[in-house]
């Protein structure tokens, strides 16, 4: 469906027009595929990365990570009653209400800037983001911090990041983000981190038991969120 999308084959040059109704057929058949997937009734929030290196293809497809990323939220956005997407580069930029309406083409952002992994924790915990590029003398525009969406304490179960995992903004580590929303917030709060790139990095705690990060994207993967959130700490 979603090479289908994008207008151009995986293998030659040839390329077409998508037609709108193909593409809803292709939209309700990808829903469909999902349906034995059973909602976990957890608050979620799914922070999907729009920052510049999302254009990337996603690991071992030729869909752009910002393709895969839109379209798995609104996946699990579509199972999950309690879900709240958020779009995020250096900090979250816009909550994004998605119903069975939502185009994936619209999620499927880029803005062009850096990635901080941590800022739809940090956002949750009511706090405004921090540049790293400011401090460290990348010369970040003084408007862009202007641009982030107001925080505020919000109370999850879990938090699903879609990105390509190239990340290197941002005050603190994912990790002690999330140690911090588990003492301030809710002790129980999991973290899932979907790396749709290959980048030899990872951001989740190999001890953390409420921690899991993964690699690559297939159908399996609503499942395994949704198990990995649902299932008792």
């Amino acid at each position: 469906a979603l090479v289908y999308r994008q207008g151009q084959g995986v293998r030659g040059a040839k390329a077409w027009n998508p037609v709108p109704a193909v593409l809803a057929a292709l939209d309700d058949a990808y829903d469909l595929a999902f349906g034995n997937v059973a909602p976990t009734g957890k608050r979620m929030v799914v922070g999907i990365d729009i920052s510049g290196s999302m254009i990337a293809s996603c690991v071992g497809t030729p869909i752009p990570c910002a393709l895969a990323a839109a379209a798995l939220a609104v996946t699990l956005a579509r199972l999950e009653p309690h879900a709240l997407v958020l779009q995020f580069d250096l900090a979250v930029q816009r909550v994004v209400p998605v119903t069975k309406r939502t185009g994936i083409s619209g999620l499927a952002l880029s803005s062009g800037g850096g990635t901080d992994l941590a800022a739809p924790v940090t956002w949750a915990l009511g706090q405004r983001a921090e540049f790293g590029a400011r401090r460290s003398g990348f010369g970040w525009p003084a408007h862009a911090l202007d641009t982030q969406l107001e925080a505020r304490l919000l109370e999850t179960d879990g938090f699903v990041i879609l990105t390509d995992n190239e990340t290197w903004a941002g005050g603190q580590h994912t990790a002690q983000a999330m140690e911090q929303y588990r003492r301030r917030v809710n002790p129980g709060a999991k973290l899932v981190c979907c790396s749709l790139g290959a980048t030899g990095t990872d951001v989740v705690d190999p001890q953390d038991p409420l921690s899991l990060g993964c690699a690559g994207l297939d159908a399996t993967l609503p499942a395994l969120v949704a198990d990995f959130i649902g299932r008792a700490a």
